[in-house]
């Protein structure tokens, strides 16, 4: 099965960065490691030094800018809606000068927002700097059980067939001089669109998997790169990154008692 070349760079080639070429093993435990230490931050000026740290490991792998702009411009987008809808409906002891606006609630979605962008930058300076085979052959390496190894590389693929199948649609309704409107006609139309990209992706993913059994494919992918070991100088970097997510929960402890 062809995978795509990476989550982030699938087209462009393969990523660029000193996180590139690192053990994805140290990438992945560091990411398991800080995640949850960033989610325990409760103090603002805790949760902004996790959001420099984070920052500092994305500059380090030299991700391409206009794609983690994109991200990120997702990602606070929902984190707008979620400063409007609390600053109106999270019930406080303290309004705002309009009398309406809960300036508790104003809190918690900067607290939020801190959170998501910080823990946003960490998954992609480490986990979007790997391409998905390597991520797979990490996971495997790693003694997750294979059902969700294939899982995560079926999720993967599928996604870019559905986008495929849907790509044709378009051409093909342009070709015949389809045009979008406010029309039942074309509501209609967008339906087909959608469960016919549906069913022929399954039909496609299918022939996939029956080709793949014809290569003799007995539910494990066997990697092309070859294993080395861990290098000393990956393992110091991944304990030093998470001592220094230790020494930020310790200082969000001491702040707020």
């Amino acid at each position: 099965m062809n995978l795509p070349d990476g989550l982030a760079d699938s087209r462009s080639g393969s990523p660029a960065g000193p996180f590139a070429g690192m053990d994805t093993r140290v990438k992945l435990l560091l990411t398991l490691g800080l995640l949850p230490l960033i989610i325990s931050l409760q103090g603002v000026a805790s949760l902004v030094l996790a959001l420099v740290l984070a920052a500092t490991l994305l500059v380090s792998a030299r991700r391409p800018t206009r794609q983690i702009l994109i991200r990120l411009a997702f990602a606070n987008g929902f984190f707008v809606f979620l400063f409007v809808a609390l600053s109106l409906t999270y019930p406080a002891k303290e309004l705002g000068a309009w009398h309406f606006v809960s300036l508790d609630g104003l809190h918690l979605a900067g607290r939020i927002a801190l959170k998501g962008n910080a823990m946003l930058l960490v998954l992609l300076a480490l986990v979007a700097s790997t391409p998905v085979p390597g991520l797979a052959n990490a996971l495997q390496r790693l003694r997750v059980p294979q059902k969700l190894i294939l899982l995560l590389t079926y999720t993967y693929r599928q996604v870019f067939i559905i986008g495929e199948e849907m790509e044709r649609m378009r051409q093909a309704a342009a070709a015949r001089c389809f045009r979008p409107g406010l029309r039942l006609h074309v509501y209609r139309t967008f339906g087909y669109f959608l469960a016919q990209s549906l069913v022929r992706s399954l039909d496609r993913g299918q022939r996939i998997h029956d080709a793949m059994l014809m290569r003799g494919f007995a539910g494990c992918f066997h990697p092309l790169q070859r294993n080395d070991g861990v290098a000393p100088a990956e393992v110091a970097f991944g304990v030093l990154v998470f001592t220094l997510g230790l020494g930020l929960v310790a200082l969000d402890r001491m702040v707020l008692n």
